[in-house]
């Protein structure tokens, strides 16, 4: 049995090393008594490293056992092994042995003991035993076990018929009893038979052993997911099905006042079914009806009615591992916990794999080549974004996201900008360890100019609301008044728990990312005296912190995101979501249903928070630096790297390639070369031969090895049935191919140097060779080749060679990397090879392929050079971007470029514009890539993943490689780079310049009022008020307001003769508009005519946080209508008038007259810009 068999055919014993001990029955991690919280992965490692204690298990093998082999996300099994010995603790971490590219071993000793079907019944139970009181059952198998009570699957031997009891012998055990009883019986009069909840057939509370007996509803959530890897095969759409089902069950339950109070994988069956899977809940033995009193109304009796009322055992209900913090806490379990417990219950459901889509389209490298100047934090307005680096504010035109280009600088007079704030045409930076605010002014993008500073009020994190800046000052929340921007004073101050690292503030709070600590909750009605409200502990160390429409977003580090319910107006304010990151999330952004994570190391992770309590990961991208800041607009995002400077990510990429096939080699495989059926690669001293007839299913069908002191770690080639192989370090092989499986020796020859490199024409192979130049062979006689020329290069490491006509082209690497280039040789005499051409590039030539006029060098650390070498006496870079590792080898097919890359895998680059090459695609496997051939929409990347865990051939199926572009929207611009993919714009016009074309934007009812915009959802809600004594009259479609549709509408319907009036309120949670410009609404009166009446009828009044601030009307001279617009019938019209104090709800009456006729329809409010 292999060692993913025997994980997949799971015993129960418990490991016990140390203070620790892991329960393979419960799958729980226990130290020093208590069950730590360690996701399913790094626990399911540990499972098999225990049961294979003192061996080594190859990194083959935990990935067969633990993801069955999948296509995972690069580095995902040393992610998950870091995990697990952070869960382990520093007593037990040491146990986990690294044996380098080879595996792990846990090291003992480790006691085990079996708890599983072996386990001694603590009832005296055995299989073969007839249920007591219930003869034709036969008990079969213990289910489960607690100190409570044991759970059996029984069955009657002549109609093979299954039950399930649950035993127990007296005290608690049977009180829970009872309240199962009384719950199931409730649950069955209140809501009748239903599919989704187990019902209670029998029992028996007469005489020990008890029990109570319900059907066969299948296998519990957490063995049915592990049963043949079902989860594997389900799509997402699948999953949710199953997380609907359970969700509704329970909603069914809370619906009649029924808690579960212990939800958990345990107690969710699922039964497989012709049509599908059904999911049934079970053991409310530690629930709880909300209204007890009901029983005697509907005369059911109520068993264990001390438990089922009292508030006070909620503490002890349930399996602690669940149980919502509240309910930890000692608090009285609620619905909202049992919400709580549900999550936890369907955590297995909701793995969806990482969408590699969003790719970097631009970068700004940092200023000034010091490593000091590191980016930080950015903000992005319109088509600029601004930078924090160092000691220097940037302004960059993202315009075009692939070519940003910086506009504007200057310099601060404080050094380590940490992070910044961006108001109208300010912005606002706050520098450490030196403490300084400095307000610089922005109106002039080419010309900003430091206006005001502040020395003592610096710190990590700056936020910005009307004319106060709140910032996280290390230490303490500082206050700093900036109604004056010349001279910004600091009027309060907060200490604090913990390092105040990131703050976000809306209406009268702020919060206040704490580090250790967690977030704080901060009054800040009087700027003066800011209070503490109260604090979530989040599990890491809170960096950052954004905040919508009530509910907190934290970048919590190690912990990845955590977020946080902050509606209450007081504590406590509790953790309703959270998702991991790979590596520490340090700063964060949402916008509307998505959260935006800048993770260090590894980028940006991006998750969709639609429900708060379910954040699901739904793409990421790696950074080349250390990402510290995150910015969105439109469809881009953009992200302050560090030392990498700032990185333009397009977020609205296609999906990239598909891996549909690999194959492993025996070592690392470095180089390969395609013709019909099959592929050639090299590795060490062996030429391997491999079927790709079936791309999924790849196989070697023969090799051929040969001693000697050289290595085939070089290039390969083909022609007319024969591979010829640069062998490093020992010349030229020749291998006659014709038969696949039986590749035979014809001839080779020893040359200088250490051969790398080699291409083919007019019966010469032309050879890079390390410390030697481009060796010229004639090849016209196979079985004995002859060096006829040697050609020393520029640069003393040539490593590769391209033909095209009667010119090589040779990457030509160095000792000395300023020496390293490209050059041009003229071969039209093979004999006399003449250079011709050349020049030096970044970094160390490894590959080189020629199309077009245009030369493409993989050029290690600079990733892709492009090079006009249409006259190869004066050769030019026009291009460059920049891979993720080293750009190792390079083919080119129709438009794009593919790049093996050292540390990022294969790089699929789009060349159109040869000035601005993109990177469009980058799958995750293998992470080092040595070199790609291309063919049939088919990618072959040869390469090794990391710690070389797996080794050799891997096809991926990419979209249109060929040079047939998805254009959906017949335009004539490829989907790749229409900025507005599903709707035809051939002019590509974007006036806003956010990357998204003027023909997709979202046309807003407020466009021809700007520079007003709409209150929209999610953080604009509307509500219809209808007076008491306007009895007939009504609001409806209050939705359409804030829908951002400008079609849609809301409408007022008053009665003629009523002396009431209707009206309709539009609040937005999320922002405080000023007092400032414009506000109003759109509306239009459908047929009705022009009337002094219909104008006096209309009231706008604002509100803030509920409170009335402003009242406009005609009759006040206040209220503006567009007159002239009326008369000439255009439809629909602005009415509104000019605020002088901040507001976040505008109100619209509308009747209150007796001679009021026709109904109003309301397309939307109108305000400046949010605060």
């Amino acid at each position: 049995m292999s060692r993913a068999d025997d994980h997949q055919a799971r015993g129960q014993f418990r490991f016990r090393f140390g203070t620790a001990e892991f329960d393979q029955a419960r799958f729980e991690l226990i130290l020093d008594g208590r069950a730590v919280q360690a996701e399913r992965r790094p626990l399911e490692l540990l499972e098999v490293l225990l049961i294979h204690v003192g061996e080594v298990v190859t990194h083959e093998e935990l990935h067969g056992a633990v993801w069955r082999d999948r296509v995972t996300e690069r580095d995902v099994l040393k992610q998950a092994m870091a995990k697990l010995r952070v869960a382990l603790g520093p007593e037990h971490a040491g146990r986990i042995t690294t044996v380098p590219r080879v595996g792990y071993r846990f090291d003992g000793p480790v006691e085990r003991i079996a708890t599983g079907r072996g386990m001694v019944s603590a009832l005296s139970l055995e299989p073969g035993m007839a249920v007591p009181g219930r003869d034709p059952f036969v008990l079969e198998e213990q289910l489960s076990g607690t100190g409570l009570n044991e759970v059996w699957l029984a069955r009657a031997a002549e109609s093979a018929q299954s039950r399930v009891f649950k035993f127990c012998v007296d005290g608690d055990g049977l009180a829970a009893l009872k309240r199962e009883v009384t719950l199931s019986r409730y649950l069955l009069q209140e809501l009748g038979p239903r599919a989704d909840i187990a019902p209670i057939l029998e029992w028996n509370f007469s005489d020990p052993p008890f029990y109570v007996e319900r059907a066969d509803h299948g296998t519990d959530l957490l063995r049915w997911s592990q049963c043949d890897d079902r989860l594997s095969g389900l799509s997402r759409a699948e999953r949710l099905d199953l997380f609907l089902q359970i969700t509704e069950a329970v909603a069914a339950a809370h619906k009649v006042g029924v808690m579960h109070k212990d939800l958990k994988p345990a107690n969710v069956l699922i039964r497989d079914c012709a049509d599908g899977r059904q999911v049934c809940l079970t053991d409310f033995g530690s629930g709880r009806l909300m209204e007890p009193r009901q029983l005697e109304a509907l005369g059911i009796t109520a068993l264990g009615t001390t438990l089922v009322s009292s508030d006070s055992s909620d503490a002890d209900g349930g399996t602690p591992l669940y149980l919502a913090p509240e309910v930890v806490a000692g608090q009285p379990a609620t619905l909202q916990s049992d919400i709580y417990e549900d999550a936890d219950a369907v955590d297995v459901l909701v793995a969806p794999p990482m969408v590699k889509g969003p790719t970097i389209v631009g970068t700004v490298a940092r200023p000034g080549g010091a490593s000091g100047n590191q980016f930080l934090d950015v903000a992005a307005v319109g088509s600029l974004a601004y930078v924090a680096a160092n000691q220097r504010l940037q302004i960059i035109d993202v315009s075009s996201a692939t070519r940003p280009s910086i506009i504007g600088q200057t310099d601060l007079p404080s050094s380590g900008a940490q992070a910044l704030a961006l108001v109208d045409d300010l912005a606002y930076i706050v520098t450490a360890p030196q403490s300084y605010l400095q307000i610089v002014n922005v109106g002039n993008p080419a010309a900003p100019t430091v206006i005001g500073s502040l020395v003592g009020a610096g710190g990590y994190g700056i936020a910005v609301l009307g004319d106060f800046a709140y910032i996280a000052g290390g230490n303490d929340l500082e206050v700093v008044d900036v109604s004056d921007p010349t001279t910004p004073v600091e009027v309060g101050t907060l200490s604090t728990p913990g390092d105040a690292l990131g703050v976000a503030v809306s209406g009268s709070r702020a919060y206040l990312a704490a580090g250790d600590a967690g977030l704080h909750v901060i009054d800040i009605s009087n700027p003066a005296a800011p209070q503490l409200l109260g604090t979530a502990n989040t599990p890491g160390d809170a960096q950052g912190v954004a905040w919508v429409d009530g509910y907190a977003y934290v970048a919590d580090g190690t912990s990845g995101l955590q977020i946080v319910d902050v509606r209450g107006s007081a504590a406590p304010f509790l953790i309703v979501g959270s998702a991991d990151t790979p590596d520490e999330a340090l700063d964060i952004t949402v916008s509307g249903h998505t959260a935006y994570v800048v993770d260090d190391r590894a980028g940006v992770q991006i998750f969709d928070v639609t429900d708060h309590t379910l954040p699901l990961s739904i793409g990421s991208t790696d950074t080349p630096g250390q990402a510290s800041g995150v910015a969105t607009l439109g469809r881009y995002i953009y992200v302050a790297d560090g030392t990498a400077g700032l990185q333009v990510i397009d977020a609205a990429n296609p999906a990239g390639p598909t891996l549909v096939g690999r194959v492993e080699t025996e070592s690392t495989a470095w180089s390969i070369v395609r013709a019909g059926d099959y592929a050639y690669t090299t590795e060490s001293n062996r030429l391997r031969v491999i079927d790709v007839t079936d791309p999924a299913a790849p196989r070697v069908v023969g090799s051929l090895a040969e001693g000697g002191s050289g290595s085939l770690q070089a290039d390969i080639a083909l022609e007319a049935g024969r591979a010829y192989m640069a062998r490093d370090g020992s010349g030229l092989w020749v291998a006659d191919v014709t038969n696949p499986a039986g590749p035979a020796l014809m001839g080779s020859i020893d040359l200088p140097g250490r051969e790398r490199g080699l291409a083919l024409s007019q019966g010469f192979a032309f050879v890079a060779s390390e410390s030697a130049g481009l060796h010229v062979v004639d090849i016209s006689n196979v079985s004995a080749p002859a060096l006829v020329n040697t050609l020393e290069t520029p640069g003393d490491l040539p490593r590769a060679v391209a033909i095209q006509g009667d010119r090589a082209y040779v990457a030509d690497g160095a000792t000395n990397a300023v020496n390293a280039g490209l050059r041009i040789v003229d071969i039209s005499n093979p004999a006399a090879p003449a250079l011709i051409g050349s020049i030096n590039t970044p970094d160390q030539p490894m590959a080189v392929e020629v199309a077009n006029g245009l030369a493409f060098v993989a050029d290690r650390l600079s990733g892709l050079q492009i090079v006009d070498v249409s006259n190869p006496a004066s050769l030019a870079i026009v291009g460059s971007i920049d891979t993720l590792g080293e750009a190792m080898g390079i083919t080119v097919n129709g438009n794009r470029a593919f790049v093996a890359d050292s540390d990022g895998g294969l790089q699929v680059i789009d060349v159109r514009d040869p000035a601005a090459p993109v990177i469009v695609f980058q799958p995750a496997t293998p992470a080092q890539a040595r070199d790609v051939v291309v063919g049939d929409n088919l990618a072959y990347v040869v390469g090794d993943t990391p710690n070389f865990s797996e080794e050799g051939l891997f096809i991926f199926e990419v979209p249109t490689v060929g040079g047939v572009e998805s254009d959906r929207d017949a335009d004539g611009i490829p989907d790749v780079t229409d900025n507005c993919p599903d709707v035809p714009n051939p002019d590509q016009s974007d006036a806003d310049g956010n990357g998204v074309g003027d023909a997709c934007e979202a046309r807003s009812v407020c466009d021809d009022q700007a520079p007003l915009v709409q209150l929209v959802r999610p953080g604009a809600t509307a509500s219809g008020f209808v007076s008491a004594s306007c009895v007939v009259c009504s609001v409806t479609g209050t939705a359409n307001t804030t829908d951002a549709d400008p079609d849609n509408f809301a409408t007022l319907a008053p009665s003629i003769g009523a002396q009431g009036a209707v009206s309709l309120r539009v609040s937005d949670a999320m922002a405080v508009y000023p007092g400032a410009g414009m506000a109003g609404f759109v509306v239009a009166w459908p047929g009705a005519p022009l009337n002094v009446e219909l104008l006096r009828s209309l009231v706008i009044t604002t509100y803030l946080d509920g409170d009335p601030q402003e009242l406009a009307d005609v009759a006040g001279g206040v209220l503006t209508i567009d007159i002239a617009g009326l008369l000439s019938g255009s439809d629909p019209l602005f009415v509104g008038f000019e605020p002088s104090k901040p507001f976040n709800a505008l109100e619209l009456s509308y009747g209150g007259l007796v001679n009021v006729l026709g109904e109003l329809n309301v397309y939307g409010a109108c305000a400046m810009s949010p605060q």
